[in-house]
């Protein structure tokens, strides 16, 4: 069965290397197929909603339309932001979370991708 999620010892290890400021998290969604996937999928989101930091934003949530450039398609993507690192951890270190929102992953997800992101500049990063 394919990685759902970061398990508690991934956290501890991104703790000692967090970034600081704020971050966004970018989750790429595929469902399993039918409509029993997303039913399952929702079910996870009531159960996980109580480790929901309060600071977290939804910046974007959506169908993915089309990829370009992997080959790998995705259904759906949430881009969340946070005003650090460990409100992140939090969230995904919650009993809620790791267990009650868990475990209805793998009923509702064939894979997932969850890649953290530091806040930055363009300009600073790629000047021209």
């Amino acid at each position: 069965m394919p990685k759902l999620g970061p398990d508690l010892p991934e956290i501890a290890a991104m703790r000692e290397r967090a970034p600081a400021g704020r971050i966004a998290v970018v989750n790429l969604l595929k469902f399993k197929p039918g409509a029993e996937a997303r039913q399952a999928y929702a079910r996870y989101m009531r159960h996980a909603h109580p480790a929901a930091h309060p600071d977290c934003t939804i910046l974007h949530a959506g169908p993915a339309f089309h990829e370009f450039g992997t080959g790998e398609e995705w259904d759906y993507i949430i881009i969340a932001g946070y005003p650090c690192f460990e409100d992140f951890a939090a969230t995904v270190s919650h009993d809620a979370w790791q267990t009650d929102g868990a475990r209805h992953r793998p009923d509702a997800l064939e894979r997932t991708l969850m890649i953290v992101s530091p806040a930055s500049d363009l300009s600073r990063d790629f000047p021209a």
